[in-house]
């Protein structure tokens, strides 16, 4: 029984989450594949990490790409104007040398953990995203070490994605274009709904900022002049 780890980059490299991309539990996969095919003589189950720039432009109705478009167009809805960096995680197995490969979707009670390296800094609101079953899914944020499907941004590099179903994902975040990060304590801000107190927010300087005035995205200064 083998299980193989296939990395496919994009030309360009740019944004490449497929080349550095680390998997856990294949081979449990395999295992289970090779007790439902116990008199083969050879189970091989390969997964692939592929980097899937957005495909743009209008693909000929019923390619590969024009599927992959509509994917990737239900997921930019679902991220609402965050920026996203697609990639494609398939697994097959073959059973027999020279078999046919057959996809698996969806590994059932096998959970998997991809680590796709990312760097995560200045990006605010990392969230995975997933098309599958016809529809685009946003994955639940979880602790390290989960048993259920989700994510997590690790201080490794890595962002942990634990899941059992393989299809078009992304990577989706905003990034600051202008100012700088301070800490908002509930003495310098009222509530929002936009964010919570005591989290990190953006704050840009206003041309009045010599005189102690300050404009605050989603927040405003208690303190005046």
């Amino acid at each position: 029984t083998n299980s193989i780890v296939e990395h496919e980059p994009a030309a360009d490299g740019k944004d490449s989450v497929a080349a550095g991309t680390l998997v856990g539990g294949l081979e449990d996969v395999a295992a289970a594949v090779r007790s439902e095919n116990q008199n083969a003589d050879k189970v091989e189950v390969k997964l692939t990490v592929k980097d899937t720039p957005p495909v743009t432009g209008t693909p000929t109705a019923g390619t590969e790409e024009a599927k992959q478009q509509a994917q990737q167009k239900a997921i930019q809805q679902k991220a609402g104007g965050k920026q996203l960096v697609f990639f494609d995680l398939s697994v097959v197995k073959t059973i027999d040398n020279g078999g046919t490969p057959e996809a698996i979707t969806d590994t059932g009670a096998t959970l998997l953990e991809i680590r796709i390296p990312f760097d995560s800094g200045n990006k605010w609101g990392i969230t995975i995203y997933r098309y599958h079953d016809d529809k685009a899914e946003v994955l639940a944020a979880v602790n390290e070490g989960s048993t259920t499907e989700g994510f997590w941004v690790g201080d490794d590099g890595y962002i942990h994605i634990y899941t059992k179903k393989f299809s078009t994902y992304a990577v989706g975040y905003t990034v600051p274009s202008y100012g700088y990060f301070v800490p908002v304590t509930p003495d310098t801000v009222t509530s929002a709904d936009t964010f919570d107190a005591g989290i990190v927010v953006y704050v840009t300087m206003s041309m009045l900022a010599a005189t102690g005035s300050a404009v605050v995205i989603g927040k405003k200064r208690k303190e005046e002049n």
